[in-house]
């Protein structure tokens, strides 16, 4: 940001004034705008001054607020999510040793008995399915049964849901014997990080006390639990003093409380809505999400502040033969049409230029990741950019929305004594002689434009 602000003061500010000069050098050549140009400044009026009418009613503001209810519900619900659990079992399993029979379907017992466990049906357990098969049995937990290992190629060779996959056999000249293997467990309603940790824990905890299996407990989530004890409560604090760190400049550039309290709220609605899409789009909380999220509350205040800055303006400036006149806005109407008028193509522009700018990163090289259990193979866009990419697309979105619609209809309900700028007084120059303002709205207002 401290680039782009040089930038700004170094290359961009003089090469627009180099631009300015030239621009109106022709501009002065002419005999005036062509037709096309009037044309498209008076179709673009037109829509802008439809849609503040639209949005400045007052049962299209009762909407628009229901819509926002909904929009926050939505960012805050969280969809039930299935988790699977893969244990795998890295010991010589002897299916004769009642001992370790035991251990078994006792750590098998307490998983399936988890909260959260959809129970032995989902379960993916050959040595369950294969003691039921020749003990003619359908117990979930068969501690008595007594199984032969001869039979387990024959086992292997017709059962129908290929468990051979998840053993590792050792084939002997008399014997087949078993090396590993794994099992899967079924969860579900997995919908918090919380869940999912407290699951965790249980996991290790459980398969710790039987050192004779020697499990090891594999979740694809699992790499980020340590980390997501700490990484939620540094992403809440660090969100909360960014928000307050644009709250802050919003103070200090429009300087009127109530509109930096709805920018404010705009800006933590924007962000609330991006968090919430993007973990509907299967993206979970991790370092590079927390940096999008930071990103996007940047960002996101662009969209903002310029629209509560212009509506707080109780007049408007109008040139007139050379001379800046200040045209009093005396109604919410007046307000919303000056504040689109002025904001809403400018921010269509930087929404447009935005998405372009980051769209090369959906070009980014793929690659190809395997599912458990899938004979095929999906491809997806790098994770990092994806994630980017979204943020960026998402916020410019909502920015748009709360920019255009949703801030210009709460703001035009607002009482006038609340969203006015009174306080803001000004002086004016007219003829060379200065002379004080008692209030802004006067249409006789003027500066002399040298």
């Amino acid at each position: 940001m401290a680039l782009t602000y040089l930038f700004q003061l170094i290359l961009f500010g003089p090469t627009l004034a180099i631009a300015t000069e030239a621009e109106q050098r022709k501009s002065n050549d002419e005999e005036g705008p062509s037709k096309w140009r009037i044309q498209a400044d008076r179709i673009s009026r037109f829509v802008f001054r439809v849609h503040c009418n639209i949005v400045s009613r007052e049962y299209i503001a009762v909407f628009i607020l229901i819509a926002t209810l909904f929009y926050w519900y939505y960012s805050f619900n969280v969809w039930k999510e299935n988790l699977i659990l893969t244990v795998f079992v890295n010991t010589h399993f002897n299916m004769t040793d009642r001992y370790l029979t035991t251990q078994f379907w006792d750590v098998l017992k307490e998983l399936e008995t988890l909260p959260h466990c959809k129970g032995p049906t989902s379960s993916y357990v050959w040595f369950r399915n294969f003691v039921n098969e020749y003990a003619k049995s359908e117990q979930d937990y068969p501690y008595e049964e007594v199984v032969d290992p001869s039979r387990l190629d024959t086992f292997f060779k017709n059962d129908r849901y290929h468990f051979d996959t998840s053993v590792k056999l050792k084939r002997l000249e008399n014997e087949t014997t078993i090396e590993s293997f794994f099992i899967t467990v079924a969860y579900t309603n997995v919908s918090t990080w919380d869940i999912r940790i407290e699951l965790m824990t249980q996991w290790r905890d459980i398969t710790a006390k039987y050192p004779d299996l020697n499990m090891t407990v594999f979740e694809p989530g699992g790499m980020f639990v340590d980390q997501m004890l700490s990484l939620r409560r540094v992403t809440i604090q660090t969100a909360l003093l960014t928000l307050f760190s644009m709250t802050v400049v919003c103070a200090v550039f429009i300087g009127r409380p109530c509109s930096v309290a709805t920018a404010s709220a705009s800006i933590a609605s924007i962000s609330i809505g991006v968090v919430g899409i993007m973990s509907k789009l299967s993206f979970e909380l991790d370092p590079v999400v927390m940096i999008a999220l930071l990103m996007t509350i940047g960002m996101s205040v662009d969209y903002i502040a310029h629209v509560a800055y212009h509506f707080q303006r109780d007049s408007r400036n109008e040139l007139k033969n050379g001379i800046s006149i200040q045209v009093a806005l005396k109604s919410m109407a007046e307000k919303v049409e000056h504040t689109v008028l002025a904001v809403a193509w400018p921010m269509v522009q930087a929404a447009l230029s935005t998405i372009f700018c980051v769209l090369p990163l959906t070009f980014v090289s793929v690659q190809h990741t395997s599912t458990f259990c899938s004979s095929h193979r999906n491809v997806f866009q790098t994770y990092s950019s994806s994630v980017f990419f979204t943020a960026i697309f998402l916020v410019v979105l909502f920015g748009l929305t709360h920019g255009l619609i949703i801030l210009p209809a709460f703001l035009s309900r607002l009482p006038e004594w609340l969203s006015g700028n009174k306080c803001c007084n000004m002086k004016r120059i007219s003829g060379g002689a200065e002379a004080s303002s008692a209030d802004t709205d006067s249409v006789d207002d003027s500066t002399t434009i040298e």
